[in-house]
C-alpha cells in the first residue's frame, strides 16, 4: 500500500509542476471488458453486442443494424488503487452512417498531501486531493458493401474527443482527433456451412497530436503523440456446432512497438470466452515484454454481461461491463 501511496504522489506531483510528458496515460488504458481481456487487440473486431469504436472508430459499423447500442464499464484498476468508467451509445445505421457517443473517466481519489520537510518533520498527511480525467468522444462511421453481393464490405470512422482533466487545483483541457478504417472480405457467407470473413484494419489515434493545455502558473502543455495500428484477422462461422472463431494479430507503435494477438470463442450466440497478449518489442525490462489477460461473457436476448482480467507488474485490472441492444 505505502509503494502504491507514493508512486501516486511522484506522478501527482510531476503532473502539477511539469505536465509535457504525462500525456494523459488514462486514454492508454483500454474501454470496455473484451479490450481488458484481449488487452485491447481488437481493431477489427465488432459484432451487434459489441459495435466498439475506442479502439477503431471504424468499427461501430461493421454491419448495418436497426438497433440502439448501450453499454457500460466499470474497472478496478492495478488492484483497486483506482476506478475506471466508460461507457457508449450507438444509433441505428441510417444510410449506412452511424452515430455514437462515448466516455471514458479515471479517478485516482485520497492522494495524501504531506507537509514541507522541517526539523519536526510529520508522516500525517496535511490533506487529500483527486486526480479526475475525462474524455467525450463522438464517433460517425460508414459502411460500404457489395449489396445483394455479400462479398466484402469496406467501413470507416472517426473519434473527436474532448479531454477534460483536473488534478489538486489545477485544470486541463484538449482535443484531438482518431482515424479508422476496416476491409472485409466474405468467403461463403450464403452457401458455406462454415462461412469465414477476413479483415484488415488500420487505426489512428490522435492524429497530428492531442495537446492539452493546463492552467498551471507556468502555463504548461502536453502532447499525446499519435499512436497508429495495422491489424489481420480472421472470423469463422462453425454452423454445425454452433460456433464462433475470432482470432486476431496486430502492430502499433505503442510502447516503441507492440505486436498483439487476441482469440474470442463465442457459442451458440449466447456465451463465450476471450483472451490476448502485448509482446512489447523494445522493453528493457525482461519482466515487462509481456501482459496477458482473459474473460468470459453471457448474452440473452439482447442483454450481455461480460467479465475481463489482466495481469500487470503491480497488481490486477478487473473490468466488468454491461450491453444492451434496445
Amino acid at each position: 500500500m505505502k509503494k502504491q501511496i507514493f508512486i501516486l504522489i511522484i506522478v501527482s506531483a510531476f503532473i502539477i509542476l511539469s505536465a509535457t510528458d504525462y500525456a494523459e496515460s488514462f486514454l492508454s488504458n483500454f474501454p470496455s471488458s473484451v479490450g481488458e481481456g484481449a488487452r485491447g487487440n481488437l481493431y477489427t473486431y465488432s459484432n451487434s453486442m459489441n459495435p466498439m469504436f475506442f479502439y477503431n472508430p471504424a468499427n461501430s459499423s461493421t454491419q448495418e443494424t436497426d438497433r440502439t447500442f448501450v453499454g457500460y464499464e466499470h474497472k478496478f484498476l492495478y488492484s483497486n488503487s483506482s476506478q475506471f468508467n466508460s461507457a457508449s451509445v450507438i444509433l441505428p445505421s441510417i444510410r449506412k452512417v452511424r452515430l455514437g457517443l462515448g466516455y471514458i473517466n479515471q479517478i485516482i481519489s485520497g492522494i495524501p498531501i504531506y507537509p514541507e520537510y522541517s526539523d519536526s518533520v510529520s508522516f500525517d498527511p496535511e490533506g487529500y486531493f483527486s486526480d479526475n480525467a475525462n474524455c467525450i468522444l463522438l464517433n460517425v462511421s460508414y459502411i460500404y458493401s457489395d449489396q445483394p453481393l455479400s462479398r466484402y464490405s469496406v467501413s470507416c470512422g472517426a473519434n473527436i474527443k474532448s479531454v477534460i482533466h483536473t488534478i489538486y487545483e489545477n485544470f486541463g483541457f484538449g482535443a484531438g482527433l482518431d482515424m479508422g478504417l476496416n476491409a472485409s472480405y466474405y468467403l461463403g457467407a450464403k452457401s458455406s456451412a462454415s462461412p469465414s470473413k477476413v479483415s484488415l484494419g488500420v487505426s489512428l489515434k490522435d492524429v497530428g497530436g492531442t495537446k492539452i493545455k493546463w492552467d498551471t502558473a507556468l502555463k504548461t502543455s502536453e502532447t499525446r503523440e499519435m499512436q497508429y495500428a495495422l491489424a489481420g484477422s480472421y472470423d469463422l462461422e462453425l454452423k454445425s456446432i454452433k460456433s464462433q472463431i475470432f482470432v486476431e494479430c496486430n502492430y502499433s507503435n505503442r510502447e516503441d512497438g507492440t505486436v498483439g494477438l487476441s482469440l474470442m470463442y463465442e457459442y451458440n450466440e449466447m456465451m463465450g470466452v476471450f483472451t490476448g497478449m502485448n509482446e512489447f518489442l523494445n522493453a528493457e525490462d525482461e519482466n515487462l515484454k509481456r501482459d496477458m489477460g482473459g474473460g468470459v461473457f453471457v448474452d440473452i436476448i439482447g442483454f450481455g454481461i461480460y467479465y475481463g482480467i489482466s495481469k500487470l507488474d503491480i497488481g490486477f485490472n478487473h473490468s466488468v461491463g454491461l450491453r444492451y441492444r434496445v
